[in-house]
């Protein structure tokens, strides 16, 4: 069970807006890389039993520079998009196919759960090869020194 379970008993028709700080493992992510709790700031859309959920989710990821190999926080805000029906209004070969689209998901009336959307949206948020800063001038391949403490002796120019 997730930190962003909403309770759609408790949730009127129409609209509200709801603030939710959950820890990183009741995501799904590791703790060790996501220390700092996951806030969101969600607006919630209730007309019958759909609801569409709209809002910002911001975290911060503990990752390694591909350069200097040094440890680094990055801050993480991304925009999020849902929308839910409740099971059973459509087909279940519907339901199936829907559910593949990325932002429909189904209830079960009482709950909704973004866990799994809130995880998601943050690991595809985070980059392919991450930099500590963008001039971050690396290790040197030759002796191995961090370029961006001091400049090492080696040749810089490559042999043919």
């Amino acid at each position: 069970m997730s930190g962003f379970l909403i309770n759609l008993a408790t949730l009127r028709a129409g609209k509200s807006r709801v603030e939710v700080d959950a820890s990183a493992a009741s995501v799904g992510l590791p703790e060790r890389e996501w220390s700092d709790p996951v806030r969101a700031e969600l607006s919630l859309d209730r007309s019958g039993e759909q609801v569409t959920v709209r809002g910002d989710i911001h975290g911060t990821a503990r990752l390694e520079c591909v350069r200097c190999l040094r440890s680094f926080d990055l801050p993480v805000d991304v925009a999020v998009l849902v929308h839910a029906d409740r099971t059973g209004t459509s087909r279940r070969g519907e339901q199936e196919a829907l559910e593949r689209d990325d932002y429909m998901r189904f209830h079960d009336g009482r709950q909704l759960d973004l866990g799994e959307d809130v995880r998601e949206a943050l690991l595809l948020e985070l980059p392919i090869s991450p930099r500590c800063r963008e001039d971050c001038q690396g290790l040197c391949p030759v002796c191995g020194a961090d370029r961006n403490e001091r400049a090492c002796a080696c040749a810089t120019t490559s042999r043919a």
